[in-house]
Protein backbone atom coordinates (compact mmCIF):
# COMPACT_ATOMS: atom_id res chain seq x y z
CA UNK A 1 0.00 0.00 0.00
CA UNK A 2 1.34 3.41 -0.95
CA UNK A 3 1.44 5.63 2.13
CA UNK A 4 2.58 9.19 2.68
CA UNK A 5 2.52 12.18 5.01
CA UNK A 6 0.41 15.26 4.50
CA UNK A 7 0.39 18.45 6.50
CA UNK A 8 -2.30 20.99 5.84
CA UNK A 9 -3.50 23.09 8.78
CA UNK A 10 -6.00 25.91 8.21
CA UNK A 11 -6.28 28.68 10.82
CA UNK A 12 -9.34 30.88 10.25
CA UNK A 13 -8.48 31.65 6.64
CA UNK A 14 -4.75 30.99 6.89
CA UNK A 15 -3.23 27.80 5.57
CA UNK A 16 -0.10 26.52 7.27
CA UNK A 17 1.59 23.83 5.25
CA UNK A 18 4.59 21.60 5.63
CA UNK A 19 6.91 23.06 8.29
CA UNK A 20 10.53 22.14 7.71
CA UNK A 21 11.40 19.37 10.16
CA UNK A 22 15.03 19.21 9.05
CA UNK A 23 16.21 22.78 9.51
CA UNK A 24 17.31 22.31 13.14
CA UNK A 25 20.46 20.61 11.85
CA UNK A 26 20.68 22.31 8.44
CA UNK A 27 23.73 24.52 7.95
CA UNK A 28 23.21 28.20 7.21
CA UNK A 29 26.22 30.35 6.58
CA UNK A 30 24.45 33.41 7.97
CA UNK A 31 21.60 34.16 10.39
CA UNK A 32 19.70 37.47 10.35
CA UNK A 33 17.10 38.40 12.97
CA UNK A 34 14.30 40.92 12.48
CA UNK A 35 12.61 42.51 15.49
CA UNK A 36 9.40 44.37 14.60
CA UNK A 37 8.54 46.20 17.79
CA UNK A 38 5.58 48.36 18.71
CA UNK A 39 7.81 51.44 18.92
CA UNK A 40 11.15 50.43 17.38
CA UNK A 41 12.32 47.90 14.80
CA UNK A 42 15.68 46.66 13.62
CA UNK A 43 17.83 43.73 12.60
CA UNK A 44 21.17 42.12 13.32
CA UNK A 45 23.13 39.26 11.77
CA UNK A 46 26.22 37.10 12.12
CA UNK A 47 28.03 34.42 10.16
CA UNK A 48 28.16 30.79 11.26
CA UNK A 49 31.94 30.73 11.53
CA UNK A 50 31.91 33.72 13.90
CA UNK A 51 28.43 33.69 15.39
CA UNK A 52 29.20 35.92 18.40
CA UNK A 53 30.47 38.71 16.15
CA UNK A 54 27.04 40.26 15.65
CA UNK A 55 26.58 43.10 13.17
CA UNK A 56 23.74 45.54 13.80
CA UNK A 57 21.76 47.48 11.25
CA UNK A 58 22.59 51.13 10.69
CA UNK A 59 19.05 52.42 10.49
CA UNK A 60 19.10 55.59 12.57
CA UNK A 61 22.40 57.39 13.14
CA UNK A 62 24.36 54.21 13.94
CA UNK A 63 21.51 52.82 16.02
CA UNK A 64 20.46 49.19 15.41
CA UNK A 65 16.83 50.21 15.62
CA UNK A 66 14.58 52.84 14.13
CA UNK A 67 10.99 53.89 14.69
CA UNK A 68 8.31 51.36 13.71
CA UNK A 69 6.68 53.76 11.28
CA UNK A 70 5.49 53.11 7.72
CA UNK A 71 4.74 55.94 5.30
CA UNK A 72 2.57 55.34 2.25
CA UNK A 73 2.06 57.63 -0.71
CA UNK A 74 -1.42 58.89 -1.62
CA UNK A 75 -1.81 55.87 -3.94
CA UNK A 76 -1.08 53.69 -0.85
CA UNK A 77 2.24 52.50 -2.28
CA UNK A 78 5.21 52.18 0.06
CA UNK A 79 7.38 55.27 0.47
CA UNK A 80 9.62 54.88 3.51
CA UNK A 81 10.11 53.22 6.89
CA UNK A 82 11.42 54.25 10.28
CA UNK A 83 12.82 57.66 11.15
CA UNK A 84 12.88 58.54 7.43
CA UNK A 85 9.12 57.98 7.29
CA UNK A 86 8.57 60.23 10.30
CA UNK A 87 10.85 62.96 8.94
CA UNK A 88 9.26 62.98 5.50
CA UNK A 89 5.72 63.11 6.86
CA UNK A 90 6.72 65.92 9.22
CA UNK A 91 8.27 67.88 6.35
CA UNK A 92 5.10 67.42 4.31
CA UNK A 93 2.94 68.51 7.24
CA UNK A 94 5.00 71.64 7.85
CA UNK A 95 4.11 72.90 4.36
CA UNK A 96 0.57 71.47 4.45
CA UNK A 97 1.28 68.88 1.74
CA UNK A 98 0.62 65.77 3.85
CA UNK A 99 -2.99 65.40 2.67
CA UNK A 100 -3.50 61.88 1.29
CA UNK A 101 -0.25 60.52 2.76
CA UNK A 102 -0.57 57.74 5.34
CA UNK A 103 1.68 57.35 8.38
CA UNK A 104 1.23 54.12 10.35
CA UNK A 105 2.59 53.67 13.89
CA UNK A 106 2.15 51.16 16.69
CA UNK A 107 0.49 48.67 14.34
CA UNK A 108 1.97 45.65 16.14
CA UNK A 109 -0.62 46.00 18.89
CA UNK A 110 -3.40 44.89 16.53
CA UNK A 111 -2.04 41.33 16.78
CA UNK A 112 -2.77 41.24 20.50
CA UNK A 113 -6.41 40.41 19.78
CA UNK A 114 -5.75 36.91 18.52
CA UNK A 115 -9.39 35.80 18.57
CA UNK A 116 -10.49 38.44 16.05
CA UNK A 117 -7.40 38.28 13.85
CA UNK A 118 -8.05 37.39 10.19
CA UNK A 119 -6.47 38.08 6.84
CA UNK A 120 -8.78 41.10 6.49
CA UNK A 121 -7.74 42.71 9.81
CA UNK A 122 -7.18 46.45 9.42
CA UNK A 123 -4.90 49.00 11.05
CA UNK A 124 -5.40 52.76 11.06
CA UNK A 125 -2.94 55.50 10.20
CA UNK A 126 -2.56 58.52 12.47
CA UNK A 127 -5.60 60.12 10.80
CA UNK A 128 -7.87 57.09 11.18
CA UNK A 129 -7.63 55.79 7.60
CA UNK A 130 -7.71 51.98 7.50
CA UNK A 131 -5.55 49.61 5.51
CA UNK A 132 -4.77 45.91 5.51
CA UNK A 133 -2.63 45.03 8.52
CA UNK A 134 -1.03 42.22 6.54
CA UNK A 135 0.14 44.71 3.92
CA UNK A 136 1.70 47.03 6.54
CA UNK A 137 3.56 44.17 8.23
CA UNK A 138 4.69 42.83 4.87
CA UNK A 139 6.05 46.26 3.86
CA UNK A 140 7.91 46.54 7.17
CA UNK A 141 9.56 43.15 6.88
CA UNK A 142 10.37 43.70 3.20
CA UNK A 143 12.09 47.00 4.03
CA UNK A 144 14.29 45.35 6.67
CA UNK A 145 15.02 42.41 4.38
CA UNK A 146 16.01 44.62 1.45
CA UNK A 147 18.10 46.89 3.67
CA UNK A 148 19.91 43.85 5.07
CA UNK A 149 20.53 42.25 1.65
CA UNK A 150 21.82 45.52 0.19
CA UNK A 151 24.38 45.71 3.00
CA UNK A 152 25.44 42.10 3.33
CA UNK A 153 25.87 41.43 -0.39
CA UNK A 154 28.49 44.17 -0.44
CA UNK A 155 30.49 42.00 1.96
CA UNK A 156 29.58 38.65 0.38
CA UNK A 157 28.63 39.20 -3.27
CA UNK A 158 28.02 35.49 -3.95
CA UNK A 159 25.68 34.99 -0.98
CA UNK A 160 22.60 33.01 -1.98
CA UNK A 161 19.15 33.07 -0.41
CA UNK A 162 19.39 29.45 0.72
CA UNK A 163 22.50 30.36 2.76
CA UNK A 164 20.43 32.63 5.01
CA UNK A 165 18.40 31.67 8.05
CA UNK A 166 15.79 34.35 8.81
CA UNK A 167 14.59 34.69 12.40
CA UNK A 168 11.53 36.78 13.18
CA UNK A 169 10.83 37.63 16.83
CA UNK A 170 7.31 37.50 18.29
CA UNK A 171 5.94 38.05 21.80
CA UNK A 172 5.60 34.83 23.78
CA UNK A 173 2.07 35.77 24.83
CA UNK A 174 0.82 35.90 21.25
CA UNK A 175 -1.63 33.25 20.14
CA UNK A 176 -1.27 30.85 17.24
CA UNK A 177 -3.10 33.14 14.82
CA UNK A 178 -0.79 36.09 15.46
CA UNK A 179 2.29 33.93 14.91
CA UNK A 180 0.87 32.57 11.69
CA UNK A 181 0.00 36.12 10.63
CA UNK A 182 3.65 37.16 11.04
CA UNK A 183 4.85 34.11 9.13
CA UNK A 184 2.51 34.91 6.25
CA UNK A 185 3.68 38.54 6.20
CA UNK A 186 7.31 37.38 6.05
CA UNK A 187 6.56 34.97 3.20
CA UNK A 188 4.78 37.73 1.28
CA UNK A 189 7.85 39.91 1.89
CA UNK A 190 9.94 37.39 -0.04
CA UNK A 191 11.31 35.14 2.70
CA UNK A 192 11.22 31.42 1.96
CA UNK A 193 8.92 29.53 4.31
CA UNK A 194 11.58 26.86 4.92
CA UNK A 195 14.25 29.45 5.76
CA UNK A 196 12.12 31.21 8.37
CA UNK A 197 12.05 30.58 12.11
CA UNK A 198 9.92 32.40 14.67
CA UNK A 199 11.52 33.10 18.05
CA UNK A 200 9.88 34.12 21.31
CA UNK A 201 11.10 37.50 22.52
CA UNK A 202 11.62 36.91 26.28
CA UNK A 203 13.48 33.64 25.60
CA UNK A 204 15.88 35.10 23.07
CA UNK A 205 16.26 38.22 25.22
CA UNK A 206 17.80 36.14 28.00
CA UNK A 207 19.98 34.16 25.58
CA UNK A 208 21.25 37.39 24.05
CA UNK A 209 21.96 38.97 27.41
CA UNK A 210 23.59 35.87 28.92
CA UNK A 211 25.82 35.14 25.93
CA UNK A 212 26.86 38.62 24.86
CA UNK A 213 26.37 41.04 27.74
CA UNK A 214 26.32 39.32 31.13
CA UNK A 215 29.22 40.16 33.45
CA UNK A 216 30.94 38.23 36.22
CA UNK A 217 28.45 39.41 38.82
CA UNK A 218 25.75 37.36 37.08
CA UNK A 219 27.81 34.15 37.16
CA UNK A 220 25.28 32.63 39.58
CA UNK A 221 22.83 32.38 36.70
CA UNK A 222 25.15 29.86 35.04
CA UNK A 223 24.50 27.17 37.66
CA UNK A 224 22.26 24.27 36.56
CA UNK A 225 18.87 24.35 38.21
CA UNK A 226 18.83 28.13 38.59
CA UNK A 227 15.42 29.67 37.98
CA UNK A 228 14.97 33.27 36.93
CA UNK A 229 12.36 35.61 35.48
CA UNK A 230 12.88 37.53 32.28
CA UNK A 231 10.73 40.69 32.28
CA UNK A 232 10.59 42.16 28.80
CA UNK A 233 9.31 45.74 28.90
CA UNK A 234 8.58 46.83 25.35
CA UNK A 235 6.87 49.85 23.90
CA UNK A 236 3.50 48.15 23.71
CA UNK A 237 3.69 44.82 25.51
CA UNK A 238 5.09 43.69 28.83
CA UNK A 239 5.64 39.96 29.15
CA UNK A 240 7.50 37.55 31.36
CA UNK A 241 9.05 34.14 30.99
CA UNK A 242 10.45 32.02 33.82
CA UNK A 243 13.26 29.73 32.79
CA UNK A 244 15.40 27.07 34.42
CA UNK A 245 18.96 26.37 33.32
CA UNK A 246 19.40 22.67 32.55
CA UNK A 247 22.17 20.30 33.63
CA UNK A 248 23.95 20.60 30.29
CA UNK A 249 24.45 24.30 31.10
CA UNK A 250 23.47 25.09 27.53
CA UNK A 251 19.69 24.74 27.30
CA UNK A 252 16.74 26.39 29.02
CA UNK A 253 13.42 24.94 30.16
CA UNK A 254 10.37 27.13 30.56
CA UNK A 255 8.76 26.47 33.95
CA UNK A 256 5.88 28.99 33.85
CA UNK A 257 3.74 29.80 30.86
CA UNK A 258 4.42 33.15 29.23
CA UNK A 259 2.06 35.91 30.28
CA UNK A 260 1.80 39.68 30.22
CA UNK A 261 -0.26 42.66 29.15
CA UNK A 262 -0.37 46.02 27.31
CA UNK A 263 1.55 48.05 29.90
CA UNK A 264 4.57 49.11 27.84
CA UNK A 265 6.17 52.50 27.39
CA UNK A 266 3.53 53.75 24.97
CA UNK A 267 0.98 53.69 27.78
CA UNK A 268 2.90 56.57 29.39
CA UNK A 269 2.69 58.51 26.12
CA UNK A 270 -1.04 57.82 25.97
CA UNK A 271 -1.41 59.07 29.54
CA UNK A 272 0.37 62.29 28.54
CA UNK A 273 -2.07 62.87 25.69
CA UNK A 274 -4.96 62.18 28.04
CA UNK A 275 -3.50 64.72 30.48
CA UNK A 276 -3.53 67.32 27.71
CA UNK A 277 -7.10 66.34 26.79
CA UNK A 278 -8.21 66.80 30.38
CA UNK A 279 -6.39 70.14 30.49
CA UNK A 280 -7.59 71.64 27.20
CA UNK A 281 -10.68 69.52 26.27
CA UNK A 282 -11.15 66.84 23.65
CA UNK A 283 -12.35 69.27 20.98
CA UNK A 284 -9.21 71.42 21.32
CA UNK A 285 -6.86 68.43 21.10
CA UNK A 286 -8.72 66.95 18.13
CA UNK A 287 -8.42 70.24 16.26
CA UNK A 288 -4.76 70.54 17.23
CA UNK A 289 -4.01 67.03 15.90
CA UNK A 290 -6.01 67.58 12.70
CA UNK A 291 -5.11 71.18 11.82
CA UNK A 292 -1.57 71.45 13.20
CA UNK A 293 -0.15 68.02 12.39
CA UNK A 294 3.48 69.14 12.40
CA UNK A 295 3.22 70.78 15.83
CA UNK A 296 1.39 67.76 17.22
CA UNK A 297 4.12 65.40 15.97
CA UNK A 298 6.81 67.70 17.38
CA UNK A 299 5.09 67.59 20.77
CA UNK A 300 4.87 63.79 20.74
CA UNK A 301 8.54 63.49 19.83
CA UNK A 302 9.60 66.01 22.48
CA UNK A 303 7.71 64.12 25.18
CA UNK A 304 9.25 60.79 24.11
CA UNK A 305 12.77 62.25 24.31
CA UNK A 306 12.24 63.91 27.69
CA UNK A 307 10.46 60.86 29.10
CA UNK A 308 13.53 58.70 28.53
CA UNK A 309 15.74 60.93 30.66
CA UNK A 310 13.43 61.47 33.62
CA UNK A 311 14.56 60.15 36.99
CA UNK A 312 12.77 59.72 40.28
CA UNK A 313 14.94 62.46 41.78
CA UNK A 314 13.95 65.12 39.26
CA UNK A 315 11.85 67.95 40.67
CA UNK A 316 10.63 71.37 39.56
CA UNK A 317 9.00 71.87 36.16
CA UNK A 318 9.47 70.59 32.64
CA UNK A 319 8.63 72.73 29.62
CA UNK A 320 7.31 71.64 26.23
CA UNK A 321 8.12 74.32 23.69
CA UNK A 322 6.62 75.83 20.54
CA UNK A 323 2.91 75.44 21.21
CA UNK A 324 1.65 78.70 19.72
CA UNK A 325 -0.80 76.85 17.48
CA UNK A 326 -2.28 74.93 20.42
CA UNK A 327 -2.60 78.18 22.38
CA UNK A 328 -4.40 79.81 19.47
CA UNK A 329 -6.85 76.92 19.06
CA UNK A 330 -7.56 76.94 22.80
CA UNK A 331 -8.41 80.66 22.72
CA UNK A 332 -10.66 80.20 19.67
CA UNK A 333 -12.60 77.28 21.14
CA UNK A 334 -12.98 78.62 24.68
CA UNK A 335 -12.95 82.35 23.93
CA UNK A 336 -10.62 82.80 26.88
CA UNK A 337 -6.98 83.56 27.43
CA UNK A 338 -4.47 80.79 27.88
CA UNK A 339 -4.34 78.68 31.00
CA UNK A 340 -1.90 79.16 33.82
CA UNK A 341 1.59 77.85 33.00
CA UNK A 342 0.63 77.77 29.31
CA UNK A 343 1.40 80.35 26.66
CA UNK A 344 2.54 80.63 23.06
CA UNK A 345 6.05 79.96 24.33
CA UNK A 346 5.15 76.54 25.69
CA UNK A 347 3.56 74.43 28.39
CA UNK A 348 5.18 74.18 31.82
CA UNK A 349 4.31 71.02 33.77
CA UNK A 350 5.26 70.06 37.28
CA UNK A 351 7.51 67.00 37.19
CA UNK A 352 5.44 65.36 39.90
CA UNK A 353 2.50 65.39 37.48
CA UNK A 354 4.62 64.00 34.65
CA UNK A 355 6.05 61.21 36.82
CA UNK A 356 2.50 60.31 37.84
CA UNK A 357 1.92 59.28 34.21
CA UNK A 358 4.07 56.22 34.95
CA UNK A 359 1.94 55.13 37.91
CA UNK A 360 -0.73 53.10 36.15
CA UNK A 361 1.54 50.98 33.91
CA UNK A 362 4.09 50.54 36.69
CA UNK A 363 1.37 49.50 39.11
CA UNK A 364 0.20 46.86 36.65
CA UNK A 365 3.74 45.62 36.05
CA UNK A 366 4.59 45.37 39.76
CA UNK A 367 1.34 43.54 40.60
CA UNK A 368 1.94 41.23 37.65
CA UNK A 369 5.44 40.29 38.86
CA UNK A 370 4.36 39.80 42.46
CA UNK A 371 1.43 37.60 41.44
CA UNK A 372 3.64 35.29 39.37
CA UNK A 373 6.43 34.97 41.91
CA UNK A 374 3.82 34.32 44.61
CA UNK A 375 2.42 31.28 42.83
CA UNK A 376 3.16 27.76 44.16
CA UNK A 377 6.51 26.51 42.92
CA UNK A 378 7.77 29.95 41.94
CA UNK A 379 9.36 30.83 45.29
CA UNK A 380 12.68 29.49 44.02
CA UNK A 381 12.85 32.36 41.51
CA UNK A 382 15.18 34.90 43.09
CA UNK A 383 16.46 36.86 40.09
CA UNK A 384 14.69 39.06 37.57
CA UNK A 385 16.36 40.39 34.43
CA UNK A 386 14.64 43.53 33.12
CA UNK A 387 14.97 43.96 29.37
CA UNK A 388 13.33 45.94 26.58
CA UNK A 389 13.24 49.62 25.66
CA UNK A 390 10.88 50.62 28.48
CA UNK A 391 13.27 48.83 30.83
CA UNK A 392 15.87 51.51 30.11
CA UNK A 393 13.77 54.14 31.89
CA UNK A 394 15.39 55.22 35.15
CA UNK A 395 11.97 55.82 36.73
CA UNK A 396 10.92 52.27 35.83
CA UNK A 397 14.12 50.76 37.19
CA UNK A 398 13.98 52.75 40.42
CA UNK A 399 10.36 51.83 41.09
CA UNK A 400 10.96 48.13 40.42
CA UNK A 401 13.90 48.13 42.84
CA UNK A 402 11.80 49.90 45.44
CA UNK A 403 8.61 47.84 45.18
CA UNK A 404 9.92 44.35 44.44
CA UNK A 405 12.12 43.49 47.38
CA UNK A 406 12.30 39.70 47.13
CA UNK A 407 14.19 39.53 43.85
CA UNK A 408 17.68 40.42 42.75
CA UNK A 409 16.97 42.74 39.79
CA UNK A 410 19.42 43.01 36.92
CA UNK A 411 18.98 45.88 34.45
CA UNK A 412 21.47 45.62 31.56
CA UNK A 413 22.74 48.79 29.98
CA UNK A 414 21.71 47.86 26.43
CA UNK A 415 18.38 46.35 27.41
CA UNK A 416 16.81 47.12 24.03
CA UNK A 417 19.41 45.17 22.00
CA UNK A 418 19.31 41.80 23.73
CA UNK A 419 16.32 40.49 21.73
CA UNK A 420 18.26 40.92 18.49
CA UNK A 421 21.38 39.33 19.99
CA UNK A 422 19.49 36.28 21.20
CA UNK A 423 17.44 35.88 18.04
CA UNK A 424 20.63 35.72 15.97
CA UNK A 425 22.17 33.18 18.33
CA UNK A 426 19.10 30.94 18.49
CA UNK A 427 19.13 30.89 14.69
CA UNK A 428 22.58 29.30 14.87
CA UNK A 429 21.66 26.94 17.74
CA UNK A 430 17.90 26.31 17.58
CA UNK A 431 18.06 23.67 20.32
CA UNK A 432 18.64 26.23 23.08
CA UNK A 433 15.14 25.70 24.52
CA UNK A 434 14.36 22.17 25.72
CA UNK A 435 10.79 22.50 27.05
CA UNK A 436 7.91 24.94 27.32
CA UNK A 437 4.73 25.29 29.37
CA UNK A 438 1.50 25.23 27.40
CA UNK A 439 -0.49 28.46 27.30
CA UNK A 440 -3.71 26.70 26.33
CA UNK A 441 -5.40 23.32 26.41
CA UNK A 442 -5.40 21.93 22.87
CA UNK A 443 -7.71 19.27 21.49
CA UNK A 444 -9.73 18.06 18.55
CA UNK A 445 -13.45 17.72 17.98
CA UNK A 446 -14.49 14.07 17.76
CA UNK A 447 -17.68 12.01 17.66
CA UNK A 448 -18.64 9.42 20.24
CA UNK A 449 -21.56 7.08 20.68
CA UNK A 450 -24.04 8.71 23.03
CA UNK A 451 -23.68 7.37 26.58
CA UNK A 452 -26.19 8.72 29.07
CA UNK A 453 -23.76 8.00 31.91
CA UNK A 454 -21.17 10.51 30.59
CA UNK A 455 -22.92 12.75 28.05
CA UNK A 456 -25.51 15.45 28.54
CA UNK A 457 -28.87 14.68 26.96
CA UNK A 458 -28.96 17.94 24.99
CA UNK A 459 -25.68 17.04 23.26
CA UNK A 460 -27.21 13.98 21.58
CA UNK A 461 -27.66 14.04 17.79
CA UNK A 462 -28.87 11.42 15.33
CA UNK A 463 -26.42 10.47 12.60
CA UNK A 464 -28.14 7.95 10.41
CA UNK A 465 -29.73 5.53 12.84
CA UNK A 466 -27.13 6.07 15.57
CA UNK A 467 -27.27 8.28 18.66
CA UNK A 468 -24.05 10.27 18.69
CA UNK A 469 -22.36 13.26 20.31
CA UNK A 470 -20.42 15.16 17.65
CA UNK A 471 -18.92 18.01 19.72
CA UNK A 472 -16.71 16.06 22.12
CA UNK A 473 -13.43 17.81 23.04
CA UNK A 474 -10.62 15.23 22.90
CA UNK A 475 -7.68 16.67 24.88
CA UNK A 476 -4.17 16.57 23.43
CA UNK A 477 -2.26 18.72 25.93
CA UNK A 478 -3.43 20.83 28.85
CA UNK A 479 -2.78 24.41 29.90
CA UNK A 480 0.22 24.75 32.26
CA UNK A 481 1.46 21.31 31.20
CA UNK A 482 5.16 21.04 30.44
CA UNK A 483 6.00 19.60 27.03
CA UNK A 484 9.35 18.93 25.43
CA UNK A 485 10.16 20.94 22.30
CA UNK A 486 9.08 18.80 19.37
CA UNK A 487 6.99 16.49 21.55
CA UNK A 488 4.73 14.35 19.37
CA UNK A 489 1.25 13.19 20.31
CA UNK A 490 -0.22 10.60 17.96
CA UNK A 491 -3.89 9.82 17.50
CA UNK A 492 -5.78 7.54 15.13
CA UNK A 493 -9.14 8.64 13.76
CA UNK A 494 -11.70 6.70 11.74
CA UNK A 495 -13.00 8.60 8.71
CA UNK A 496 -16.53 7.45 9.38
CA UNK A 497 -16.90 9.23 12.71
CA UNK A 498 -14.14 11.75 13.26
CA UNK A 499 -13.16 13.28 9.94
CA UNK A 500 -15.85 15.78 8.98
CA UNK A 501 -15.59 16.49 5.25
CA UNK A 502 -12.14 14.89 5.30
CA UNK A 503 -10.87 17.26 7.97
CA UNK A 504 -10.27 17.45 11.71
CA UNK A 505 -11.21 20.55 13.68
CA UNK A 506 -8.73 21.74 16.29
CA UNK A 507 -9.76 23.78 19.32
CA UNK A 508 -7.99 25.53 22.16
CA UNK A 509 -9.25 26.52 25.59
CA UNK A 510 -8.11 28.47 28.61
CA UNK A 511 -9.65 25.76 30.82
CA UNK A 512 -7.69 22.70 31.89
CA UNK A 513 -10.56 20.22 31.64
CA UNK A 514 -13.63 20.36 29.44
CA UNK A 515 -15.92 17.85 27.77
CA UNK A 516 -17.28 19.69 24.75
CA UNK A 517 -15.96 22.18 22.20
CA UNK A 518 -18.81 24.47 23.25
CA UNK A 519 -17.35 24.71 26.75
CA UNK A 520 -16.09 27.78 28.60
CA UNK A 521 -13.06 29.48 27.11
CA UNK A 522 -13.03 27.18 24.07
CA UNK A 523 -12.55 28.48 20.52
CA UNK A 524 -11.92 27.02 17.09
CA UNK A 525 -8.24 27.12 16.20
CA UNK A 526 -8.38 25.67 12.73
CA UNK A 527 -8.95 22.68 10.52
CA UNK A 528 -6.50 19.90 9.76
CA UNK A 529 -7.61 19.32 6.19
CA UNK A 530 -6.86 16.15 4.24
CA UNK A 531 -6.33 16.65 0.53
CA UNK A 532 -7.31 13.37 -1.09
CA UNK A 533 -7.28 14.49 -4.69
CA UNK A 534 -6.44 11.59 -6.92
CA UNK A 535 -6.57 9.06 -4.09
CA UNK A 536 -9.25 6.70 -2.94
CA UNK A 537 -10.46 6.53 0.65
CA UNK A 538 -13.46 5.12 2.43
CA UNK A 539 -15.21 5.49 5.75
CA UNK A 540 -13.29 2.59 7.25
CA UNK A 541 -9.88 4.13 6.58
CA UNK A 542 -7.84 5.13 9.61
CA UNK A 543 -6.25 8.55 9.66
CA UNK A 544 -3.09 8.74 11.77
CA UNK A 545 -2.45 12.28 13.00
CA UNK A 546 0.67 13.44 14.80
CA UNK A 547 0.46 16.75 16.64
CA UNK A 548 3.83 18.37 17.37
CA UNK A 549 3.91 20.68 20.39
CA UNK A 550 6.50 22.67 22.31
CA UNK A 551 8.02 24.71 19.50
CA UNK A 552 7.13 28.32 18.76
CA UNK A 553 4.53 27.12 16.26
CA UNK A 554 2.14 24.16 16.30
CA UNK A 555 2.58 21.66 13.46
CA UNK A 556 0.59 18.64 12.39
CA UNK A 557 1.49 15.53 10.37
CA UNK A 558 -1.24 13.41 8.79
CA UNK A 559 -0.85 9.85 7.53
CA UNK A 560 -3.78 8.23 5.79
CA UNK A 561 -3.96 4.47 5.35
CA UNK A 562 -5.98 4.92 2.17
CA UNK A 563 -2.98 5.29 -0.11
CA UNK A 564 -2.28 9.01 -0.19
CA UNK A 565 0.75 10.26 -2.05
CA UNK A 566 3.16 12.71 -0.46
CA UNK A 567 2.34 16.36 -1.04
CA UNK A 568 3.86 19.54 0.38
CA UNK A 569 2.12 22.81 1.14
CA UNK A 570 3.50 26.31 1.50
CA UNK A 571 2.06 28.74 4.06
CA UNK A 572 -0.25 31.13 2.28
CA UNK A 573 -3.45 33.02 2.86
CA UNK A 574 -6.48 31.01 1.90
Amino acid sequence: MNMGYLICLFFAGFMLGCPDFTTASSPYSLVVAFDIGTSYSGYAFSFRNDSLNITYADLDHKSPKTLSSVLLKPDKKFDSFGIQAEHKYLELAEVNKNNGWHLFRGFKMVLQNDKKLTRSTKVEDINGVSMSALSIFTMSIRFLKDHFLNNVTKQVPDLEEDDIRYVLTVPAIWGDMAKLFMREAAVQAGISNSNLKLALEPEVAFIGWQTVMAGKEEAALSKPGTRFMVLDLGGGIVESSIQELQQDNATLKEVHKASGGPWGGNSVNNNFLQLLTNLFSRSVMERFKEEQVADFLHLEREFEQKKQHLTSKNDGNITFNGLASLSAIYRQVTNTSSKENFSEMGLSCNLTVIKELFSSPLGNIISFVKNITGEPGMQSVNTMIVLGGFGKSVIVRDELQKQITGLHIITPKDADQVVLNGAVLIGHTPGSISARVMTYTYGVRVMENFDQRKHLEDKKVMIGDRQMVDIVFSVLVRVNEEVQVGQEIKRDFLNRFNVQKKGLFMYKSTERDLDYVTGKGCSLLGEVRLDQEGNSSNDDDTVDVTFVFGDTELSVKVHNAGGLTTKNYIATLN
